[in-house]
């Protein structure tokens, strides 16, 4: 396990591949040295004949070529599975979800990501496959009661109580983004920004005619809509890497408006998010823009914004 920026990576080792390489390394040629003795002549012994016992018959050269293809064609798999599979395979806990390419996923290379956000479980569990053997999964229990597979390899063997932690401290620490719990995977819809309704038209005090139509009063605006930015949790993402050029902090003074792109850090990189709405605590509610559904009230001091906006 290694740790890059706020995620706890679990990798197979490099020392394995490289001792699987060099077995597979030493079996070829151990493969290529008994096909050699299969097919070179038999060597003629100096100043005399050679005796019969001293050659190899038939059935002998027969047996070292099987011999060879089999070792050559195990140390060709050993030398190679270490060059094509192990970059690929890994389980990423992060503190909001989780990134993995399993051991089913070998071949395609395909990451499965889980966020907790709909997550309310995480076990390993003992069941049989479609051909009657027992396997090792890791499941995930969704709120809604599915439950997503993960054959449990050696990643997901030793990532899963990391796994169970973090979801632990997420649910503890996390309030309900939306009121709705997600029935799958993806995140929680967006909700739009309140829009609130537009003032009504002051009565002048002149007398209408009978015939005339009404000016129709606005409707007021609904009060969960007036007050969905309060549903959404604060959440700090602090800024641990440097600020881009061209870029600066958010200030009290920086005019901040709804639908402009901002910069949050997360997992050492640098995230677009979008204002959703500026909040009178001085908070600014932003969707992130790659975990589209991901929306969180943020402090000022946590977010960038480019020079040429400000």
């Amino acid at each position: 396990m290694r740790i890059e920026g706020d995620a706890k990576v679990f990798q197979s080792s490099a020392v394995g591949s490289m001792i699987r390489t060099v077995i597979g390394l030493g079996l070829m040629g151990l493969a290529a040295v008994a096909l050699a003795g299969s097919v070179l002549p038999d060597r003629k012994p100096k100043n005399r004949v050679a005796m019969p016992n001293e050659k190899l018959s038939s059935s002998h050269r027969a047996g070292l070529a099987l011999f060879g293809a089999a070792m050559g064609f195990v140390g060709l798999i050993l030398a190679c599975i270490s060059l094509v599979f192990p970059s690929k395979l890994h389980v990423s806990v992060y503190p909001d979800r989780v990134a993995m390419a399993s051991t089913y996923s070998q071949t395609g290379g395909k990451e499965v990501v889980v966020p907790f956000a709909g997550l309310s479980a995480v076990e390993l569990r003992n069941e049989r496959n479609v051909v009657g053997k027992r396997k090792t999964y890791l499941v995930f229990t969704q709120k809604n009661g599915s439950v997503i597979k993960q054959d449990a390899g050696n990643n997901e063997r030793q990532a899963v109580a990391t796994i169970q932690q973090s979801l632990a401290d997420f649910q503890s620490h996390t309030p309900i983004v939306a009121e709705a719990a997600t029935a799958s995977v993806s995140a929680p819809p967006v909700s739009a920004p309140p829009v609130s309704a537009p003032p009504a038209k002051p009565d002048s005090g002149l007398v209408r005619r009978s015939n005339s139509r009404p000016v129709p009063t606005p409707k007021p605006a609904d009060d969960k809509a007036a007050s969905s930015t309060q549903k959404y949790s604060l959440k700090r993402y602090k800024v641990t890497i440097p600020v881009p050029d061209g870029h600066a902090i958010v200030d009290a003074a920086t005019d901040v408006k709804v639908g402009m792109k901002l910069g949050a850090c997360y997992a050492g990189r640098w995230e677009s998010v979008t204002v959703v709405a500026v909040n009178d605590d001085g908070t600014i509610t932003c969707n992130w823009d790659k975990w589209t559904g991901f929306t969180y009230r943020m402090v000022r001091e946590d977010l960038t914004i480019a020079e040429e906006d400000v």
